[in-house]
């Protein structure tokens, strides 16, 4: 939790919001995450698994403001004093950040 940088992929970086989407029993259940992003979900592998509808689920599901969807490939770098309002994007893929608002 004090680290300068942490670096997560796929579940690593899902577990840095508030909350983290995870399955059981072939169902999306929403569960607490390290809560280093605050008011916030993330999910990984975005448009490879059509998962735009399912962020948006799991934001309904955790009452959360934000969320984040990241494809393959692509990384978004995050300062938590200027998140969310500044946030840049590395890779050949998308990062979409979603305000429920």
């Amino acid at each position: 939790m004090n680290a300068d940088i942490i670096i997560g992929e796929s579940s690593g970086a899902m577990i840095v919001g508030e909350f983290r989407p995870t399955y059981q029993n072939n169902k999306t259940i929403v569960t607490k995450g390290l809560g280093i992003l605050k008011d916030t979900i993330i999910e990984a592998h975005y448009t490879q698994r059509d998962n735009h509808q399912a962020l948006r689920d799991e934001m309904k599901m955790s009452g959360v403001e934000y969320g984040i969807g990241i494809d393959n490939n692509t990384g978004i770098i995050i300062d938590t004093k200027t998140y969310p309002k500044k946030y840049d994007v590395v890779g050949s893929g998308l990062v979409e950040l979603i305000k429920k608002s």
